[in-house]
């Protein structure tokens, strides 16, 4: 852990808060953390190192991908080694226990995350983690004082329920008051988690650091995933003293939904007035923008935009917790691309609701690989991502990487790599050379670059084996020539 360039301090507006004591420039990494505490998802658990967060993976094209040992005892916590399996049983000994004694009962996330912390929190007694050197666990906001009856039935319910899965000998004798704390930090402060290549999402932990980080709409640096570590990289010039924030939720997200969803998810009331001026005209100027407005020939009425705004958000939801939730790729690109005609005269493509259908039908036609179709839905979305983000912009990086890699696959290779430049620039602010995502990007600008020094005769083999071999993996250039070399 590396906490040698930032401190805690006390803002004047929204209390406990982080800043910088070095100067940090865009792509530096101000803070290094591991995780209190952590657990690997259900669904994820047969595929990744519960230690080192590695995946199954195939290590190329053509091999089998490597079978994990299962835990002797609970048979759900895979490991790659001895060494790994060893390494990680302090941590997952008390978890084994209960896994055993519930089985085949299982319990959600949340509940085995607070049992893994709570049972730290009992190996160290009064001495504090690493992980805690800014901020402890116990002094983590729960905001459970902040909460309503009906906000506080799901931690109501994990309290209820945890004696069956920990063991009712082993819970604190404080009336639940250390599980409703432990059960309240994580609604507000639990940390997706990535495998060890940053790139697939497989587990949920707890970054006592990470917590200390305020919510601003023009952040200053942005918090990656890279494995069981979360690296704080710097997006603008930092000066010394300055408040390091981070943006809680999407980077595109009008101001109504950003103050909902700090109301509801963080407890706090988010003031535009704190931002700078500078900062407050840019919002206002992007929340123009996200709500849909422009200027046509003839003004859409107010009760046509009132219609479109209430079947866009109407349709989204039927998406998203219908047809995309079920992986039924072909339905809900039909019911995008449909929603699509509906808005196209009366939304913007810098509309969130129209990007975000835009997104539903890029997307299902990539799952479908169906590329050409998929190009100018995605064109439009990296347009308005262009518009309307920063040039240090996570989403907009990793949206170039995807651009790029529908070029490469039809073989439009000039703008491939021109498209996946612009992705590698961004990722090196704000992934860092180090992440897999980065390195992806400067192998395939690399292969884009093989590729194009060669006949179309060669070209024709490439994209037909690239077909073969399915998306986003590399392709070796002298296998796929093989036969050309035998004519």
């Amino acid at each position: 852990m590396d906490i040698s360039g930032v401190e805690r301090f006390d803002t004047s507006a929204k209390g406990r808060g982080m800043k910088a004591i070095k100067k940090f420039r865009p792509g530096n990494t101000l803070l290094k953390c591991d995780p209190f505490a952590y657990v690997i998802h259900d669904e994820m658990a047969a595929n990744v190192c519960q230690y080192s967060l590695n995946l199954a993976l195939a290590r190329s094209a053509g091999d089998e991908a490597p079978v994990f040992s299962k835990c002797g005892s609970c048979k759900i916590a895979r490991y790659e080694s001895r060494e790994a399996q060893k390494s990680d049983w302090k941590d997952h000994k008390d978890e084994c226990k209960a896994t055993v004694r519930v089985a085949p009962k299982k319990f959600n996330n949340e509940t085995r995350l607070v049992a893994k912390m709570l049972s730290k929190m009992k190996r160290l007694g009064e001495k504090k983690a690493p992980e805690e050197a800014l901020i402890s666990v116990k002094e983590m906001e729960s905001h459970i004082e902040d909460r309503d009856a009906e906000a506080r039935v799901s931690i109501d319910e994990n309290c209820m329920n945890f004696g069956d899965y920990y063991g009712y000998e082993n819970i604190p004798d404080d009336n639940d008051a250390t599980l409703n704390h432990l059960f309240g930090l994580l609604e507000c402060n639990g940390f997706s988690i990535t495998d060890s290549r940053g790139i697939t999402m497989v587990g949920v932990g707890v970054y006592p650091s990470i917590s200390l980080l305020n919510h601003s709409m023009d952040p200053n640096c942005v918090a990656i995933s890279i494995g069981k570590a979360v690296h704080l990289r710097a997006l603008k010039n930092i000066e010394i003293g300055e408040e390091l924030c981070i943006n809680y939720c999407e980077e595109l997200t009008s101001v109504s939904e950003i103050t909902d969803y700090c109301k509801n998810s963080y407890y706090f009331d988010y003031k535009l007035e704190n931002e700078s001026e500078e900062c407050q005209k840019w919002i206002s100027d992007q929340n123009d923008k996200l709500i849909g407005a422009q200027s046509y020939c003839v003004e859409p009425t107010e009760k046509q935009i009132k219609y479109i705004t209430k079947y866009s958000t109407d349709m989204l939801k039927r998406i998203g917790k219908g047809s995309h939730k079920e992986n039924n790729h072909q339905r809900y690109t039909l019911q995008a691309c449909g929603a699509l005609m509906q808005q196209e005269n009366l939304l913007s493509d810098t509309s969130i609701l129209k990007i975000r259908m835009l997104r539903y039908a890029a997307d299902g036609m990539l799952a479908q690989h169906q590329y050409t179709d998929a190009l100018p839905y995605a064109q439009r979305i990296l347009s308005a991502y262009q518009t309307m983000l920063p040039k240090h912009s996570a989403t907009l990086a990793m949206y170039n990487l995807k651009v790029g890699t529908i070029h490469w696959h039809l073989q439009e290779i000039e703008q491939a790599i021109k498209t996946l430049a612009d992705a590698a620039h961004g990722l090196e602010i704000t992934h860092g050379p180090d992440h897999n995502m980065y390195k992806d990007c400067t192998t395939m600008i690399q292969q884009c670059q093989q590729e194009s020094c060669l006949d179309k005769f060669a070209q024709a083999k490439i994209r037909a084996a690239r077909a073969q071999m399915g998306q986003n993996i590399a392709i070796d250039i002298n296998e796929a020539l093989k036969d050309q070399e035998n004519v």
